[in-house]
């Protein structure tokens, strides 16, 4: 059946989803109701020939409930639309029921018997298919009650992407957040929708292209790299290739980054995959929006040539943003046509949710900063040690030029695109679509599939602690049982070196609570730095602070914190109400923690709450994680890797030498306070319980977008292996 699927956009009101799916139960009750009543009189009348007055007063009935049930749908045209047309039958139909159903009545029908029979078997049939086609509508408008109330999981600030976004900078920032009433209206990051890779390589250098963001150039360039005598001998050039008539067109591009191992032609085993280039350009949201609906729908008007591109909508910005919400929405209409192919979120793309942190070098382009954009690219085609020659080759065809999909200078257009966009209701809605990512999740486990909304939400604001050290510029946020003792320990050393040496503080032996530097060099936002006088953070000295967090693979920190609070500890004999009430029990532990992270109304800052929410509901990680953070990625399995990462920071914060020793020094000569280290029959015993297939289930609801976001091997369900 040709059906519309149901309104998603932020805004609407819940219950239209809900009455969408009772009111396609109804149809189908009244169905049943019609076939069994025509054929109950079709049969009375042919033996008896004197069941028209009782006929009349049964159908006077049905017909009564029937006409007002369309008569909803008719003046309710947003249900009706929703279900679709087809589903309940259009007016025109209803009238002729109306007046089939009298004229059995008035025995008008007495000599069609015949016709009676062949509409009750025709009756049966579209029944049938309807049954059938209920369990979709169930399916996709329950999914957007979902979305609404059944899984009010967290709230997402609307800058969730990977370059600042401009909705978030102006004064409707509370109303476009996405928390409180609308905090589920966001779509989440890193679904692994499309990807397209073009290789180069004799510089062991890989692109992945995101459409409307510098796609045709970095497919041109590529090209370039790939066969240079032959991209010049055939006069083509960067700016006027076309993706589809492009000179290395097949040649040199794969679907997966795991395909390059079976491409020939370029070279890339699991020997040398560590020393290629993986690099992917992203756009700043907005003017990737307004540059690809200018190009699409306004300026090339596709729709002449394809009605249904644009999603129908023409030049119609809020028709074109609604639908492209409801697209995301709903995991059937996410296929590939143009328009999502075009105006999908850029994190979506590239398999972000595997390869953003660990493998990708990011190149951030705005129209606004080429120069930025080029220090960035020619930086790459260094690393990948490209030749001068080669560089200043594609400097020259780059710069001062446009590419043929370029909307660059076409600004009236792009004032009337953004004029619509900044009306209230287009403004939430571009928030919501343009601004947002997904994951779909290796095969052992995923939140996208049936349970489309399954998975708590990422990058909560729900706490933050900052400790900073104002001689090296360094500001750290700790996040609990992730070396968060350690973290505020060393930052206190290097805030006053001798006061911590002098007073016999080591490391290792600190206690969050009596540190040496208790409420000294502590605060709550990266904003409060420049009101605190001991900070000396100013506006024109922040760009010269280095921010840094660490996160800690989610399994160990979960069993870590557990451990530690509820095994060993007992907290729960001190408090009672700690560890959720469930002492040790860890099943109850992860139901009432997933029960806690639902609730808004009980999602408070408690010592549960604090040691085991998600990481990333830390730091303010959906304004700083991307621009500000230098993430420094923790697990037992790693120290060394660890401590790599950390003297790299404190190098790059100007921290001399012999400090860096004395804090290398310290941390290898023991455990913490609250180290959990050792107590192995201990963790077993909680490992075999968490890798119950149930337990398992919810602890990856719960810290799914951690393993995301932070670039940690997604653990598998049945071993609890990494993968």
């Amino acid at each position: 059946m040709n059906r519309t699927k149901f309104p998603s956009q932020p805004g609407d009101d819940f219950l239209e989803n809900g009455i969408i799916v009772v009111t396609a139960y109804i149809s189908i009750f009244f169905d049943f109701f019609n076939i069994i009543s025509t054929t109950f009189f079709a049969i009375v009348y042919v033996k008896t020939k004197t069941a028209i007055h009782l006929h009349f007063k049964f159908i006077f009935f049905h017909v009564s409930i029937f006409l007002v049930f369309r008569s909803i749908l008719f003046f309710f045209p947003n249900f009706y639309y929703a279900t679709g047309k087809n589903f309940f039958g259009n007016p025109s139909n209803g009238i002729f029921n109306f007046i089939h159903q009298v004229a059995i009545a008035g025995g008008f029908y007495a000599p069609l018997t015949i016709i009676e029979e062949r509409m009750i078997s025709a009756l049966w049939s579209k029944t049938y298919e309807k049954w059938f086609s209920i369990k979709d509508i169930s399916e996709e408008n329950f999914n957007a009650l979902g979305v609404r109330i059944l899984n009010t999981t967290a709230s997402i600030c609307c800058s969730l992407c990977l370059i600042p976004f401009v909705f978030c900078d102006i004064n409707m920032r509370q109303k476009l957040r996405c928390s409180g009433k609308n905090y589920t209206s966001c779509h989440k990051p890193l679904l692994d929708f499309q990807k397209t890779y073009i290789y180069a390589p004799s510089y062991k250098l890989n692109s992945c292209v995101i459409p409307n963001t510098l796609s045709t150039v970095m497919t041109a360039i590529m090209c370039l790299l790939y066969d240079t005598d032959r991209f010049l001998e055939n006069n083509k050039v960067i700016d006027t290739e076309f993706s589809h008539y492009r000179s290395c067109q097949g040649l040199n591009e794969v679907r997966k980054l795991p395909a390059l191992k079976w491409k020939e032609n370029a070279d890339f085993t699991s020997e040398n995959a560590h020393l290629w280039t993986n690099v992917v350009v992203v756009r700043e949201p907005l003017e990737r929006f307004v540059s690809g609906f200018l190009d699409k729908c306004v300026i090339g008007t596709p729709q002449n040539q394809y009605q249904e591109n644009c999603f129908g909508c023409k030049e119609d910005v809020s028709c074109f943003l609604r639908e492209l919400s409801m697209a995301m929405t709903s995991p059937n209409l996410q296929k590939l046509p143009m328009d999502t192919h075009n105006f999908f979120p850029q994190s979506w793309y590239c398999e972000m949710g595997k390869y953003m942190y660990n493998n990708y070098t990011i190149l951030k382009y705005s129209q606004d900063e080429t120069e930025v954009f080029w220090d960035q690219l020619s930086s790459v085609f260094r690393k990948a040690e490209i030749p001068a020659e080669k560089i200043n080759l594609i400097k020259d065809q780059l710069i001062d030029k446009d590419a043929k999909h370029s909307t660059f200078g076409i600004t009236d257009q792009e004032k009337q695109i953004l004029q619509q966009l900044t009306e209230t209701e287009n403004f939430k809605l571009s928030s919501f679509a343009i601004n947002s990512n997904i994951h779909d999740s290796p095969p052992v486990f995923s939140c996208f599939d049936e349970n489309y909304d399954y998975c708590h939400k990422p990058l909560l604001d729900f706490q933050r602690i900052y400790f900073y050290a104002p001689s090296h510029k360094l500001n750290a946020c700790v996040i609990p049982k992730s070396l968060s003792t350690v973290m505020t320990a060393i930052v206190c050393l290097l805030y006053d070196t001798d006061g911590f040496l002098n007073d016999n503080r080591t490391i290792n032996k600190e206690f969050f609570h009596e540190g040496f530097c208790d409420n000294l060099n502590e605060a709550n936002r990266i904003s409060a730095l420049a009101e605190k006088e001991n900070a000396n953070y100013t506006d024109e000295n922040a760009h010269l602070w280095t921010h840094m967090v660490v996160v800690r693979d989610p399994l160990e920190r979960f069993v870590s914190g557990f451990l530690d609070k509820c095994v060993v500890d007992k907290i729960w004999r001190k408090w009672k109400r700690s560890c959720f009430e469930c002492k040790d029990n860890l099943s109850c532990f992860l139901k009432r923690l997933d029960k806690t992270m639902t609730d808004p109304s009980i999602r408070k800052l408690s010592m549960d709450t604090h040691h085991f929410v998600p990481q990333s509901w830390y730091c303010e990680m959906g304004k700083y994680m991307y621009n500000n953070y230098t993430i420094v990625r923790y697990s037992r399995r790693d120290p060394e890797g660890l401590w790599d990462q950390l003297s790299s920071v404190f190098r790059k914060a100007n921290v001399p030498e012999e400090k860096i020793n004395i804090i290398h020094d310290q941390l290898v000569s023991g455990e913490t306070r609250h180290s959990t280290f050792g107590l192995t029959d201990q963790k077993e015993k909680i490992l075999k319980e968490l890798h119950e297939p149930k337990n398992f289930k919810l602890f990856l609801k719960i810290y799914y977008y951690d393993y995301m976001l932070f670039g940690f091997p997604l653990p598998d369900i049945g071993t609890g292996e990494t993968q």
